[in-house]
């Protein structure tokens, strides 16, 4: 990839950051402080750790995760499928360091006790996500490991263009109605509408792309 290079150099630049902020919330927090680590659907904390795991738990997840990622773009054996697919794989990385950087701001932020509505936080992070990598999930091609895969999508160029331009706007359609129960402040519902969001995306999907499948005569052929 032409931009691999810039996304690991802003990864680190991320993960600086994360680690800096740590380092100031360090010396405010009591050595014997619990600070809040998990919420429930509600928003509500429902377990508490220490001061290592609640200030560095998240850029250590956020380093391994990158590493995975661009691990996979080294093994993916549709590479020429995959380097076309670039500019949303680019996009991808940058929403999801986004992501993470403003969830640790945040939860550093509640373990300092600024009151802070992580669900509000959380609804339109995820809200805007989703909103994005909708808008360019069909600009992705064919590939292993990035994308709606299906046994069918992963057979037939037709199956996957088309199931995912449909998975594009059902990805922003759930985005929107995320955000705007994030807005309303109803966490709750906000976490079913995503749950349900993702359960109708993944079901239509493969649906979808099956019946795309079945209808491709280039796929039909080579099955014959």
């Amino acid at each position: 990839m032409k931009n691999l290079r810039k996304l690991l150099g802003l990864t680190a630049v991320t993960l600086l950051l994360m680690l800096l902020i740590s380092a100031w919330a360090w010396g405010q927090i009591p050595a014997d402080a619990q600070v809040p680590v998990h919420w429930n659907a509600a928003g509500e904390v429902d377990r508490y750790g220490g001061k290592v795991e609640g200030l560095l738990l998240s850029p250590i997840i956020t380093a391994g995760l990158m590493v995975l990622v661009a691990f996979i773009t080294r093994i993916e054996p549709r590479r020429g499928n995959f380097l076309q697919s670039e500019k949303a794989f680019t996009m991808f990385w940058y929403v999801l360091l986004l992501f993470f950087l403003m969830l640790h701001v945040t939860t550093t932020g509640i373990a300092l006790g600024y009151n802070i509505p992580l669900p509000l936080v959380i609804g339109v992070g995820i809200g805007l996500m989703f909103i994005v990598l909708g808008n360019f999930m069909g600009k992705i091609r064919s590939t292993y490991t990035f994308g709606i895969r299906t046994p069918w999508t992963l057979d037939s160029d037709l199956s996957w263009n088309k199931t995912h331009r449909l998975g594009g706007k059902l990805f922003m359609a759930t985005g929107a109605l995320v955000l705007l129960t994030a807005v309303l402040g109803s966490s709750i519902l906000m976490f079913w509408v995503l749950m349900g969001g993702i359960l109708i995306t993944v079901s239509v999907s493969m649906v979808y792309s099956y019946i795309v499948w079945k209808n491709d005569p280039d796929a039909q052929a080579r099955r014959a």
